[in-house]
């Protein structure tokens, strides 16, 4: 061999050398990037056996009205509120239809709510059901825990459907795209959770918000309900009333200790704390300022996503503003208890013989009873 085929032999062994290279390397980055999602995720992926694919080349369950990755037999996994009429202990009941149920989401993502890639996105971190009775113009809230175990749809990073899994209700926002889909997704889990519950509406708002909405109502009054809290600020004593301003919101909201098992959990008496004092706080700056409600939700604007259109959700806040107060006995929790799993993530389980009777009390009416 002369020396020039020699040379061109080498430059094309090394062309091939690099090619594998970059194949080789985008490989291992893909790898890499899908298990560190799920170790940040940890979720058990099902097999794709049972799977087919579709001719857009996305995969589909197989399973007849299943879930892939559950066995629960329940009242609320078999959909019981997915109808309008349920019968419960030898009782009749029926959806009423003034009670709207709205999803609202505080969002956990890094640079505001914007696309990103699926199976990588932020999570639901702040999770509660707005329950409006339009006729009587009154409100209750619903406060679901995050680390609720539910079946959430499951993605691959190019935003393939994979199929379901019992997971955390939290990370349902992360398999989407960042924003509607994301949404969607939540919605979709929640609603299962609830066995089937139609869910109205929904709500998403960036949590780096919560500071400018705060102040934009003059600071909120709370009562600290936690342990250890000072140590994050030091006006945070328990039993302390305190005035929120600037990144103290966002601090009191976000406190947990993470030393503690289902510290989450515990956090959710923060949320809830935070919930009445704002609604307070909100009423108190409208008697000199009537155009607040429109002047908050221009405020986060372009850090929030719904399915509402503008005067649905100026609205709901306007009739909010047109009730009483919101007290304890107005605010519930999605009854349960919490466990630190096998790979020492916190989880909680709803309670069904809790929560079927609750759900119930807030959406539906015993058949027979007049009125909405």
């Amino acid at each position: 061999m002369n020396k020039g085929k020699r040379s061109r032999t080498v430059v094309r062994l090394i062309e091939v050398s690099l090619t594998l290279a970059v194949v080789f390397g985008w490989y291992c980055f893909g790898y890499y990037s899908q298990r560190s999602v799920m170790e940040a995720n940890p979720v058990s992926l099902q097999s794709t056996e049972g799977m087919t694919e579709n001719t857009d080349g996305k995969a589909t369950e197989d399973i007849e009205g299943g879930t892939a990755g559950t066995s629960d037999s329940s009242l609320l996994a078999s959909g019981i509120f997915a109808e309008n009429r349920v019968e419960w202990q030898g009782k009749e009941y029926r959806r009423n239809t003034y009670i709207k149920a709205i999803l609202c989401m505080g969002v956990d993502q890094k640079g505001g709510l914007n696309e990103t890639t699926h199976a990588m996105g932020g999570r639901a971190d702040g999770l509660f059901l707005i329950v409006q009775d339009t006729a009587r113009n009154q409100f209750k809230v619903l406060m679901i825990p995050r680390d609720t175990m539910t079946p959430v749809t499951i993605t691959d990073l190019r935003g393939n459907v994979v199929g379901k899994d019992l997971h955390h209700l939290t990370v349902a926002y992360s398999y989407g795209d960042g924003r509607e889909q994301s949404c969607e997704y939540v919605v979709e889990a929640a609603s299962g959770l609830l066995g089937g519950l139609q869910i109205d509406h929904y709500l998403a708002i960036d949590m780096e918000m919560i500071g400018q909405v705060n102040d934009a109502v003059g600071g909120v009054t709370v009562t600290v309900p936690t342990e250890g809290m000072e140590k994050r600020d030091p006006a945070f004593i328990k039993g302390a009333s305190v005035t929120l301003h600037g990144d103290q919101a966002e601090k009191f909201i976000r406190y947990r200790n993470t030393d503690e098992g289902n510290s989450a959990l515990y956090r959710m008496d923060q949320h809830q704390e935070y919930i009445k004092g704002f609604f307070q706080a909100v009423k108190r700056t409208a008697r000199s300022e009537s155009g607040i409600v429109e002047h908050l939700f221009n405020i986060v604007q372009g850090h929030m996503i719904t399915d509402m259109s503008k005067a649905e959700y100026l609205k709901i806040g306007t009739d909010a503003l047109g009730m009483g107060g919101l007290e304890d006995e107005d605010i519930f929790t999605v009854p349960g208890y919490g466990i630190t799993g096998e790979a020492l993530y916190d989880e909680f389980y709803a309670e069904e013989s809790e929560l079927i009777p609750l759900i119930l009390k807030l959406f539906y009416r015993e058949d027979g009873n007049s009125g909405g």
